[in-house]
């Protein structure tokens, strides 16, 4: 990402995959978020390892950021 484009971002927003994060994540997208970057975090037992998928998003729109309507279970 060019440093423009960094410099550009007003706000952030992380979500991680549990639920219906794959519908929230569109929701932000479609609303013109940007997908910055995506990472996971693992935890637990190594044999045994948990891994979450983490989407950060920023608003680089002129204005006030737009959000989705929150749905039940969501988390920021």
């Amino acid at each position: 990402m060019s440093n423009d484009a960094i410099q550009a971002t007003h706000e952030i927003v992380e979500i991680a995959s549990k639920g219906d994060s794959a519908k929230q994540v569109n929701e932000y997208l479609n609303l013109g978020w940007t997908l910055i970057d995506t990472f996971v975090v693992g935890y637990g037992d190594p044999r045994e390892r948990i891994e979450t998928m983490h989407y950060v998003l920023g608003w680089q729109g002129l204005g006030e950021p737009r959000r989705p309507k929150e749905q039940p279970g969501w988390q920021e």
